[in-house]
């Protein structure tokens, strides 16, 4: 079974980051993902965008641009032949991030 860890989303300059660690060694091939999700008042969690690498272990860090005001969280997960072998984990709570 594999192991990670994710980071809070935090903003630096006009973005905003999001990163995973996937613990190794994986597999050759394996592949992991970290997204940037915003709270929706009325609907679920609205993808802002992320990034897929592949990597057997290591960190991938994604990052999209900051608007005026909203809560983020990370979510990310790791495949290896189309298979999800780590989460999908996500931020425990929101971080409530502004201009």
């Amino acid at each position: 079974m594999a192991s990670g860890s994710i980071k809070d989303p935090w903003a630096s300059g006009d973005k905003i980051y999001a990163s995973a660690n996937l613990n190794g060694p994986n597999p050759v091939g394996t592949k992991v993902c970290v997204e940037i999700h915003a709270m929706h008042p009325y609907y679920p969690d609205i993808n802002l965008g992320g990034t897929c690498k592949t990597i057997n272990a290591g960190t991938v860090t994604t990052s999209v641009h900051k608007g005026a005001c909203g809560n983020y969280k990370t979510y990310a997960y790791a495949t290896y032949n189309g298979r999800v072998f780590w989460g999908p984990v996500e931020s425990p709570r929101y971080q409530t991030i502004c201009s």
